[in-house]
């Protein structure tokens, strides 16, 4: 890392030194101020690079599942989706009552419901899913999916 940070303040420097010398007279003010404006670009380019990689690792916080929160916002239901599955609300209940609690669902087929969740990040999204699979009208299988832009 110290060598990769040698070899990108080398060019650097030298880019702000000749930028300088058109503007300050005096060398050694030149150099000082080329010295202290690399160490800035430095730690700037470095600050952002660090934010852009670990920007989007947010932590998220987990709600409790909330009828009213799940039908008035639709673009947070992912924070609820863990606690739909670990508290188990919805197994073995059958599909009527799926669509009480959660309204009709984005997209069915003969064995599942897909509730669209809403998304999530900073830099690269993820799109969040709740599968509801079922057999003979109860449900038996509860998957929250997460799919990256």
């Amino acid at each position: 890392m110290l060598i990769v940070l040698i070899l990108f303040s080398i060019p650097l420097y030298l880019f702000w030194l000749w930028l300088f010398s058109k503007r300050i007279i005096f060398y050694r003010n030149r150099v000082l101020i080329s010295l202290f404006t690399t160490l800035i670009t430095l730690f700037t380019l470095g600050y952002g690079f660090i934010v852009f990689l670990y920007g989007n690792q947010e932590e998220e916080v987990k709600l409790k599942f909330s009828s009213t929160k799940w039908f008035e916002e639709k673009n947070t239901r992912f924070l609820m989706a863990d606690d739909i599955i670990h508290s188990k609300l919805l197994l073995r209940k059958d599909t009527i009552h799926i669509k009480e609690i959660l309204g009709e669902p984005n997209h069915r087929t003969e064995s599942s419901f897909v509730y669209h969740l809403g998304m999530s990040g900073k830099i690269s999204m993820i799109f969040h899913k709740l599968e509801i699979k079922y057999e003979h009208n109860q449900v038996n299988e509860i998957k929250h999916i997460e799919t990256p832009e």
